[in-house]
């Protein structure tokens, strides 16, 4: 049901280009709603198709339409409190109000990536080629599109509706790049030639790939080389000098499990200043193509990656494969794995994980297992999985943690997830729940999250030569 704005009540940060996010009033014509969020134009003849998140504020505007009678915006005085004048206000609700560019973007994107956009230089380039909204060498692309040919021909025709164009109709050399872009997910390039239709393809070390890869492998190899990096293979030991890099705030936490240091970075944090420095990589075969521009961009001095074959690979490419491949200098580390692992047969589920003396079980498995509940569950701020469990000095609203010591809110059940989508703490004790379509390799990744022991129940099949390594993608080496 679409809505209307009633009141602003109040506006928050200016910024340049768009009207201030702020706090509104809506109603539907049987109900009021009170939101937070971002709205293009504020005017109360506007009517919004609105997605909103579980807490009630805008996730994203589906529509909007203008309706008859131009009804100025409604502000309360306070609402000029922080950001923006009544006089400033009032020229910018004019502009957006029949702003092409403005109204186009508020239906493409979502609230996060419109406020530091810049609306009129995104639109333009829209216009030049709609398809860099799912093209993912872009800056403008949009991640949900660029695997979803489904939602990026929606978008695509969106986009050409704003300004009157007709949707498209030919769609061979659209349909020829999504099959591509898709294919070429994870691998960097393709043993067969995609056709004419994919843009700046070249044929790249008996490989076809497209100029836009080649860029990035060579930006790689220029900046890591066998000369400035170490390469290790294995687990994380204790002896490994420099800045910790990882790529997430839970990566912090769990490097910790590992090495007693604080001189830890987080790769997209601000203001990080690596430029000449020692820098180290933990689980460096999770690191995609991506990662590592980003990484080369701060232009440390030296390099010491630390990775394994036996895990999956994240992100895009297989980096850290490649330096293997590339016949470096490689110190082989221990690679752990629990090494208690016991077969066995189970008919009542809940009753066997009782009996586990543990505090922290998790599941593994790539079948769907929605009733099994070892008590984890998915945070969000940074996401990652953590126990419930019971403490008597932990009191309501707040949640007693077995990593942590509470939390507000949980997500999610989490005692059941596969074992290629695990990269959390390690656990005290796995147990992998077989299925028809458990592979060796998948419960051989699950032994090398579990600390003590692990449960392989009701295996049907023989797991006695394991397969320890995981499948190698079709890339481009930077490193020969």
């Amino acid at each position: 049901m679409p809505w209307t704005i009633v009141c602003v009540q109040c506006l928050w940060e200016n910024t340049p280009g768009k009207l201030p996010a702020g706090k509104f009033l809506l109603t539907n014509g049987q109900t009021t709603h009170t939101t937070n969020g971002w709205l293009p134009s504020h005017h109360r003849n506007i009517s919004y198709d609105l997605v909103f998140k579980s807490n009630g504020d805008i996730f994203q505007i589906k529509q909007m339409t203008m309706l008859k009678g131009k009804k100025k915006p409604k502000v309360v005085a306070k609402a000029f409190k922080y950001s923006i004048t009544r006089k400033e206000y009032n020229v910018k609700a004019d502009i957006a109000y029949r702003d092409q560019a403005t109204w186009t973007i508020a239906v493409l994107y979502r609230q996060w990536r419109i406020m530091p956009m810049d609306i009129q230089l995104t639109f333009q380039i829209i216009t030049q080629d709609p398809e860099q909204l799912y093209n993912r060498y872009s800056d403008i692309s949009i991640s949900e599109l660029q695997y979803n040919k489904t939602k990026a021909l929606e978008a695509v025709n969106t986009a050409l509706a704003s300004w009157g164009d007709t949707p498209l109709e030919n769609l061979t050399g659209f349909n020829a790049r999504m099959d591509w872009q898709i294919d070429t997910k994870y691998n960097t390039a393709s043993f067969k030639s995609p056709g004419k239709h994919i843009h700046n393809l070249q044929k790249y070390q008996d490989l076809w790939t497209t100029q836009e890869e080649i860029k990035m492998v060579k930006k790689i190899r220029k900046a890591i080389r066998a000369d400035n990096c170490d390469v290790q293979l294995g687990s994380i030991t204790k002896n490994v000098e420099g800045i910790f890099v990882v790529k997430s705030e839970e990566d912090y936490y769990r490097i910790q499990c590992y090495v007693e240091t604080d001189n830890i970075v987080v790769l997209n944090s601000k203001d990080i200043k690596l430029d000449n420095e020692h820098v180290c990589i933990p689980w460096a075969h999770t690191w995609g193509i991506n990662d590592w521009l980003k990484l080369v961009n701060h232009q440390p001095k030296h390099y010491t990656c630390i990775g394994r074959l036996d895990q999956y690979t994240r992100g895009r490419g297989q980096i850290f494969q490649n330096m293997i491949d590339a016949k470096w200098n490689v110190t082989k580390n221990v690679h752990f794995k629990v090494p208690i692992v016991e077969m066995i047969s189970v008919d009542d589920m809940k009753t066997f994980l009782l009996s586990i003396q543990a505090k922290v079980i998790q599941c593994f498995s790539s079948e769907k297992w929605p009733h099994v509940d070892t008590g984890r569950r998915w945070l969000s701020n940074p996401s990652r999985i953590r126990t419930i469990t019971t403490r008597k000095d932990i009191h309501p609203p707040r949640i007693p943690l077995v990593e942590e010591e509470f939390t507000l809110y949980t997500g999610k059940n989490a005692s059941v997830i596969p074992s290629w989508s695990y990269e959390g703490l390690p656990v005290e004790v796995g147990v992998y729940l077989c299925g028809p379509k458990t592979k060796a390799f998948d419960v051989h990744v699950a032994r090398t999250h579990c600390r003590y022991k692990m449960y392989v129940v009701n295996c049907t099949t023989s797991l006695f030569s394991w397969k320890n390594k995981v499948t190698k993608r079709i890339t481009i080496n930077p490193f020969i």
